[in-house]
């Protein structure tokens, strides 16, 4: 009963999360949108929760205590992250209103160029996973995947992503960021 009311509260937080994204992003970039408009991605994201549920309560999936925390603070971590990019997107968006265009390279974006993807892939790999629901988070995790790969190279493609107008960005890593070598003496 936990894990309904876990995912119905993921699913209104979801949702006033497209809202923002849409509201930020459009003021960020000019009326360009990207991921929270497509349906197939909300489509996708629908079948996801309710693949959750009914794996859970249909197949029977048993809790485990060790595996549950360690998906929920995996979750909570990718949360936080999302947070982060709403605060930088909404940054963002004041500073363009305020001194034209910006670019986005503050915040998680600093480290890698698609944070929000990533975060997704997060939330759909762990909250099955919080209920042992294996065959949801799989699956959840390569169709979400493949959705925002063709997304994000759609985006680039057409040079309408965020990081379009800024060079310095195209060194960065899409989804995972790289190690960096840190000296004290340097």
């Amino acid at each position: 009963m936990l894990y309904l009311i876990f995912l119905a509260g993921i699913g209104w937080l979801k949702w006033n999360e497209i809202q923002l994204y849409e509201q930020y992003q459009k003021l960020a970039l000019g009326s360009v949108t990207f991921m929270s408009e497509d349906l197939s991605m909300k489509a996708a994201y629908l079948l996801w929760m309710a693949g959750c549920v009914l794996e859970v309560f249909y197949l029977k999936r048993p809790y485990y205590p060790g595996l549950g925390g360690f998906m929920l603070l995996v979750w909570f971590f990718a949360f936080f992250i999302r947070i982060r990019v709403m605060d930088t997107l909404k940054q963002a968006a004041n500073a363009i209103q305020d001194n034209g265009h910006v670019p986005l390279n503050q915040g998680p974006y600093r480290f890698i160029r698609y944070p929000h993807h990533v975060c997704l892939i997060l939330e759909i790999f762990c909250v099955p996973l919080l209920h042992s629901a294996w065959i949801t988070a799989f699956l959840g995790t390569v169709i979400m995947g493949r959705l925002i790969w063709k997304n994000v190279v759609e985006l680039e493609e057409s040079g309408i992503s965020a990081h379009a107008e800024n060079p310095s960005s195209e060194s960065l890593p899409r989804f995972i960021p790289r190690i960096r070598k840190f000296s004290m003496f340097s």
